[in-house]
Protein backbone atom coordinates (compact mmCIF):
# COMPACT_ATOMS: atom_id res chain seq x y z
CA UNK A 1 0.00 0.00 0.00
CA UNK A 2 1.25 3.51 -0.87
CA UNK A 3 -0.14 6.43 1.11
CA UNK A 4 0.40 9.94 -0.45
CA UNK A 5 -0.73 13.11 1.10
CA UNK A 6 -1.75 15.54 -1.60
CA UNK A 7 -2.32 18.42 0.53
CA UNK A 8 -3.57 18.94 4.25
CA UNK A 9 -6.98 18.02 3.28
CA UNK A 10 -6.27 15.00 0.83
CA UNK A 11 -4.69 11.82 1.22
CA UNK A 12 -4.31 9.00 -1.49
CA UNK A 13 -3.93 5.65 -1.05
CA UNK A 14 -3.33 2.87 -3.19
CA UNK A 15 -3.72 -1.00 -2.80
CA UNK A 16 -2.42 -3.68 -5.17
CA UNK A 17 -5.02 -6.59 -5.90
CA UNK A 18 -3.36 -9.22 -3.81
CA UNK A 19 -3.17 -6.38 -1.10
CA UNK A 20 -7.03 -5.64 -1.17
CA UNK A 21 -7.99 -7.76 2.57
CA UNK A 22 -11.68 -7.86 1.96
CA UNK A 23 -14.35 -8.71 -0.53
CA UNK A 24 -17.23 -6.76 1.18
CA UNK A 25 -16.91 -3.17 -0.42
CA UNK A 26 -18.29 -1.49 2.62
CA UNK A 27 -15.38 -3.72 5.32
CA UNK A 28 -12.92 -2.46 2.42
CA UNK A 29 -13.99 1.14 2.88
CA UNK A 30 -13.84 0.94 6.63
CA UNK A 31 -10.59 -0.70 6.53
CA UNK A 32 -9.14 2.02 4.24
CA UNK A 33 -10.28 4.74 6.37
CA UNK A 34 -9.06 3.19 9.17
CA UNK A 35 -5.73 2.77 8.05
CA UNK A 36 -5.57 6.30 6.80
CA UNK A 37 -6.23 7.73 10.44
CA UNK A 38 -4.10 5.69 11.80
CA UNK A 39 -1.29 6.06 9.54
CA UNK A 40 -1.92 10.25 8.93
CA UNK A 41 -2.60 11.24 12.50
CA UNK A 42 -5.70 12.27 11.88
CA UNK A 43 -8.02 13.64 14.85
CA UNK A 44 -11.46 12.01 13.73
CA UNK A 45 -13.53 14.14 15.84
CA UNK A 46 -15.61 17.07 14.52
CA UNK A 47 -14.38 15.81 11.15
CA UNK A 48 -16.37 14.57 8.22
CA UNK A 49 -14.49 12.37 5.62
CA UNK A 50 -15.18 12.16 2.28
CA UNK A 51 -13.58 8.50 0.96
CA UNK A 52 -13.78 8.15 -3.31
CA UNK A 53 -12.24 4.92 -4.51
CA UNK A 54 -11.90 3.64 -8.22
CA UNK A 55 -10.32 0.20 -9.52
CA UNK A 56 -7.11 -0.08 -11.80
CA UNK A 57 -5.08 -1.92 -13.70
CA UNK A 58 -2.94 -2.99 -10.59
CA UNK A 59 -5.74 -2.70 -8.10
CA UNK A 60 -7.55 0.56 -6.59
CA UNK A 61 -6.82 4.14 -5.67
CA UNK A 62 -8.58 5.70 -2.51
CA UNK A 63 -9.29 9.74 -2.53
CA UNK A 64 -9.71 10.51 1.10
CA UNK A 65 -10.78 14.33 1.79
CA UNK A 66 -10.91 15.83 4.98
CA UNK A 67 -13.61 18.03 5.93
CA UNK A 68 -12.52 19.95 9.51
CA UNK A 69 -16.11 21.25 10.54
CA UNK A 70 -18.71 18.77 10.61
CA UNK A 71 -22.09 20.71 11.76
CA UNK A 72 -24.63 18.53 13.14
CA UNK A 73 -28.30 19.74 12.18
CA UNK A 74 -31.44 19.18 13.85
CA UNK A 75 -34.88 20.29 11.92
CA UNK A 76 -37.29 20.56 14.74
CA UNK A 77 -40.86 20.59 12.61
CA UNK A 78 -43.27 19.33 15.12
CA UNK A 79 -46.49 17.64 13.88
CA UNK A 80 -49.53 18.98 15.06
CA UNK A 81 -53.54 18.92 15.27
CA UNK A 82 -55.15 22.24 15.51
CA UNK A 83 -58.61 23.89 14.91
CA UNK A 84 -59.60 27.41 14.23
CA UNK A 85 -63.16 29.07 14.55
CA UNK A 86 -64.57 31.68 12.44
CA UNK A 87 -67.18 33.47 12.91
CA UNK A 88 -68.44 33.81 9.64
CA UNK A 89 -68.25 32.03 6.16
CA UNK A 90 -66.35 35.60 5.41
CA UNK A 91 -63.34 35.21 7.33
CA UNK A 92 -63.11 31.65 7.41
CA UNK A 93 -62.96 32.08 3.16
CA UNK A 94 -60.54 35.35 3.36
CA UNK A 95 -57.76 33.06 5.98
CA UNK A 96 -57.50 30.50 3.65
CA UNK A 97 -57.50 32.51 0.35
CA UNK A 98 -54.60 34.47 2.20
CA UNK A 99 -52.74 30.98 3.66
CA UNK A 100 -53.20 30.20 -0.37
CA UNK A 101 -51.41 33.10 -1.54
CA UNK A 102 -48.61 32.89 1.07
CA UNK A 103 -47.87 29.30 0.10
CA UNK A 104 -48.70 27.74 3.32
CA UNK A 105 -50.72 24.86 2.07
CA UNK A 106 -50.84 22.02 4.68
CA UNK A 107 -51.87 18.58 3.04
CA UNK A 108 -54.64 17.68 5.73
CA UNK A 109 -56.98 20.33 6.61
CA UNK A 110 -60.80 20.19 6.23
CA UNK A 111 -63.36 22.76 7.09
CA UNK A 112 -66.66 22.03 8.98
CA UNK A 113 -69.53 24.08 9.97
CA UNK A 114 -71.41 23.48 13.60
CA UNK A 115 -73.64 25.90 15.54
CA UNK A 116 -73.41 28.79 12.69
CA UNK A 117 -69.60 28.92 13.13
CA UNK A 118 -66.53 27.89 10.74
CA UNK A 119 -63.79 25.72 11.55
CA UNK A 120 -60.74 24.79 9.98
CA UNK A 121 -58.72 22.17 11.25
CA UNK A 122 -55.07 20.80 10.79
CA UNK A 123 -54.66 17.03 11.55
CA UNK A 124 -50.68 16.01 12.15
CA UNK A 125 -49.42 19.06 10.13
CA UNK A 126 -46.74 21.36 10.49
CA UNK A 127 -48.06 24.89 10.49
CA UNK A 128 -45.30 27.69 10.12
CA UNK A 129 -45.43 30.50 12.17
CA UNK A 130 -46.70 32.74 9.67
CA UNK A 131 -49.65 30.64 9.10
CA UNK A 132 -50.10 30.42 12.97
CA UNK A 133 -50.24 34.27 12.74
CA UNK A 134 -52.03 34.60 9.40
CA UNK A 135 -54.92 31.97 10.91
CA UNK A 136 -55.52 34.34 14.23
CA UNK A 137 -55.97 36.94 11.94
CA UNK A 138 -59.15 36.31 10.91
CA UNK A 139 -60.16 33.51 13.37
CA UNK A 140 -59.15 31.91 17.25
CA UNK A 141 -57.82 28.92 17.72
CA UNK A 142 -59.96 26.25 19.84
CA UNK A 143 -58.34 24.70 22.75
CA UNK A 144 -58.31 21.16 23.29
CA UNK A 145 -58.04 20.01 20.24
CA UNK A 146 -59.30 16.46 20.25
CA UNK A 147 -62.63 17.39 22.61
CA UNK A 148 -63.18 20.07 19.68
CA UNK A 149 -62.52 17.51 17.06
CA UNK A 150 -64.85 15.22 18.46
CA UNK A 151 -67.72 17.80 18.82
CA UNK A 152 -66.96 18.13 15.22
CA UNK A 153 -67.36 15.03 14.04
CA UNK A 154 -70.21 14.03 16.08
CA UNK A 155 -72.65 17.21 16.09
CA UNK A 156 -70.28 19.26 12.97
CA UNK A 157 -71.00 18.99 9.21
CA UNK A 158 -67.88 18.71 6.86
CA UNK A 159 -67.87 21.20 4.43
CA UNK A 160 -64.12 20.22 2.61
CA UNK A 161 -61.54 17.19 3.43
CA UNK A 162 -58.38 16.65 2.48
CA UNK A 163 -56.01 19.35 1.26
CA UNK A 164 -58.87 21.75 1.68
CA UNK A 165 -56.43 25.24 2.15
CA UNK A 166 -55.75 24.26 -1.73
CA UNK A 167 -59.03 22.81 -2.72
CA UNK A 168 -60.82 26.48 -2.02
CA UNK A 169 -57.76 28.59 -2.57
CA UNK A 170 -57.85 27.70 -6.00
CA UNK A 171 -61.42 28.13 -6.19
CA UNK A 172 -61.20 31.78 -4.64
CA UNK A 173 -58.30 33.23 -5.83
CA UNK A 174 -57.43 34.34 -8.99
CA UNK A 175 -54.42 32.93 -10.75
CA UNK A 176 -53.39 36.03 -12.64
CA UNK A 177 -52.27 37.71 -9.27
Amino acid sequence: MTITRINDKTIMLELLTEEVPYKNEEELLYHILSIAVSAEHLNTENCAFLLEGVESKKGFVFLLTIKNSRRKFKIKKSLTSSIYSFENLEDLLSCICALYKGHIIPKKSSTHIMNDKYYLSFSNTYLPKSGKVLLSEYGKKCENTQIMQSMLSEHGHILTQGNSIALIGESFTCKDS
